[in-house]
This record gives structure tokens, C-alpha cells and sequence, in this order.
């Protein structure tokens, strides 16, 4: 659409700004093809508003918002308060997790004839604690991948 279809299509919406109306006016007097524009737009206009079908819902507004607003309740995630009590299976978890990670890494690349050096670190900063598993592998590569919303970490080993 040209800028003219534009303030025309806005005039006849209601929605031109005051200071634009005398020039529409004027354009409206001078220009035909404006006028006949305004007319067919008028027409449309008419057209679409008499013929719209009007469908009446059977509960208020009200009972849907209420509807949608129990619903995103429902899927917010409440997380507990960082240093709140834990349950004792996730301190296990977050334990033992890397642990047997290790153990699972070792018992695929023992067979392959790759010892690793590895050890082990107990650790605790403030309210952590965990374990840090550092393993050596000789002429071998990593690529680790950390994802702090999932709270977990991948590491591709890759062995030449």
C-alpha cells in the first residue's frame, strides 16, 4: 500500500491524527481516484462488518482467563531457595553421579587396552560438595559440554 491508501485507510478507521485531516480533505477535493479509493474501501468496509458471523461462547470471559492463569500456576516450577535441605536421594545423586560415570568410562576403555590415571577429589565450597574425577588419558582429546539450566555435563572422549 502507498502512504495515501495508508492515511486513507486510517481516516476512514478513525485513526489519522488531527493535524492530518485538513490535508486528507483537501486531497479528497482535488484527487478523484482518492475519492473513488475512499469509496471502495468505505464498501469493503460495510461489507465485511454486515456479513460477520457473531458467535456467542457459553461461559463468560472471565471462567477462560481464570482457565489460563490456573493453568500457567500449574507449570510454574517452584525450585527450592538455594542452601534449603535437600532430599537425601539427591545428595546421594549428586554424589555418586560422577562416580559411576568414571566407572562406566573405565569398564568401555579397559577393553580397549586405555588405563587411564585417575583420582579422586573430594570437595566442599560453602553449601557444594561433590566430587571432582580427574582422569589422565594418554594421546587422547575431550570435548566437554556443561548445561547449567539441566545441571549436567557431557564429555566426548575421543582416543587416537
Amino acid at each position: 500500500m502507498t502512504d495515501m491508501e495508508l492515511k486513507l485507510q486510517a481516516f476512514l478507521d478513525g485513526e489519522l491524527e488531527e493535524s492530518a485531516l485538513p490535508a486528507i480533505g483537501q486531497l479528497l477535493e482535488e484527487d478523484r481516484s482518492a475519492k473513488g479509493l475512499l469509496e471502495e474501501l468505505r464498501q469493503v468496509s460495510n461489507l465485511f462488518k454486515s456479513n460477520e458471523l457473531s458467535y456467542q461462547v457459553p461461559v463468560s470471559r472471565e471462567f477462560y482467563w481464570s482457565q489460563i492463569e490456573r493453568s500457567i500456576r500449574s507449570c510454574v516450577r517452584s525450585d527450592p531457595a538455594p542452601g534449603s535441605n535437600t532430599s537425601a536421594w539427591a545428595w546421594v545423586w549428586k554424589l555418586f553421579a560422577p562416580a559411576g560415570a568414571l566407572a562406566l568410562l573405565a569398564s568401555l576403555l579397559l577393553p580397549l587396552g586405555i588405563h587411564p590415571r585417575t583420582y579422586l577429589a573430594l570437595y566442599e565450597d560453602g553449601d557444594a560438595a561433590g566430587i571432582n574425577v580427574h582422569a589422565e588419558f594418554p594421546s587422547s582429546s575431550f570435548v566437554t559440554y556443561r548445561s547449567e539450566s539441566e545441571g549436567m555435563s557431557v564429555v566426548w572422549v575421543n582416543t587416537d
